[in-house]
C-alpha cells in the first residue's frame, strides 16, 4: 500500500520523520506541496522530516519578517 502526502496528519507542534526516502522523491514532494504550506519540510541524508509548527510560532514569524523589512528600506 502507497501512501499519499494529502493522508497525512501531523498535528501543530508535531514532526513526522520518514525514512528512505531518495533526493528524488524529497524533491518531488517539496513541487507537490507547492510554495504555500503550512507545515516545514526538510530532508538529511534519507530521512524527510515534516513539522507542523504551532500557530504562535507563525505569527512571531510574520512579525519578524516584517521588521527585517522595514530595517532594509530603511537605508
Amino acid at each position: 500500500m502507497l501512501l499519499e502526502l494529502n493522508q497525512l496528519i501531523v498535528r501543530a507542534g508535531h514532526q513526522l520523520l520518514i525514512k528512505d526516502v531518495s533526493w528524488s522523491a524529497y524533491k518531488r514532494i517539496l513541487a507537490e506541496l507547492g510554495d504555500n504550506r503550512s507545515s516545514r519540510i526538510g530532508y538529511s541524508q534519507g530521512v524527510l522530516e515534516i513539522i507542523a509548527p504551532l500557530p504562535e510560532h507563525e505569527v512571531a514569524k510574520v512579525i519578524i519578517g516584517d521588521l527585517v523589512k522595514v530595517l532594509g528600506t530603511s537605508k
